[in-house]
């Protein structure tokens, strides 16, 4: 890339997923183009979050090292504590995660509390939100955590499990496979319990 992008066609560029978004902020730097990064960031710009890959990654490598990752941090973790659209919310989770995973200890905990929050509406759509990024950064030991919870929620509201699962492809864990991916069912999400989720059930379940 010999020229950097104007404002307009970057915006297009991000929005669209194209890699040429990320080769302009290699090449010329973030500055100039830091709000359409952080606006990716904070909201979900795929076209079906359900079957396209997540950006997160991507969007992470913009600003990782670079002198406007504080913004980036405390944008991002003041945008989960009141993020309410899902798919919104569970990219803020991945990108919490991995920013926990640089030793950003506000982004861990603004992480580890959403996906507890999520976790006390077992049986709801969005049930699921945070949870693999938890266990991705934490591992194991998130597990008691996220069973009591979804335990308590559970004997609360009963058995009305979602169509989706955490741990059981959640990298991070023992033995799972580095790059899990949703599988078509019912809403697009994975239609099996987690192990978490299970014991919790067994835990709960009177017979």
């Amino acid at each position: 890339m010999k020229e950097p992008l104007t404002t307009e066609v970057f915006g297009a560029a991000i929005r669209a997923g194209r890699g040429r978004a990320y080769l302009h902020v290699r090449q010329f730097g973030l500055s100039a183009v830091a709000d359409l990064v952080l606006a990716a960031c904070l909201k979900d710009q795929r076209y079906d979050p359900q079957f396209e890959e997540s950006r997160a990654s991507w969007l992470f490598s913009m600003f990782d090292g670079a002198k406007e990752y504080p913004s980036f941090s405390s944008s991002s973790v003041n945008a989960l504590e009141r993020e309410t659209n899902t798919w919104d919310s569970q990219q803020l989770c991945e990108l919490a995660a991995l920013m926990a995973k640089n030793g950003d200890a506000k982004a861990h905990e603004a992480l580890r509390a959403r996906a507890f929050r999520q976790a006390e509406t077992a049986g709801s759509d969005d049930d699921w939100v945070g949870a693999d990024s938890l266990l991705s950064v934490d591992g194991l030991s998130a597990v008691p955590d996220l069973v009591r919870r979804y335990g308590r929620s559970l004997s609360t509201h009963g058995h009305k499990f979602g169509d989706v699962f955490i741990g059981r492809t959640s990298p991070g864990l023992p033995g799972q496979p580095e790059a899990p991916r949703r599988t078509p069912a019912s809403h697009g999400y994975p239609a099996s319990p987690s192990p978490a989720r299970r014991a919790a059930s067994e835990r709960t379940d009177p017979g």
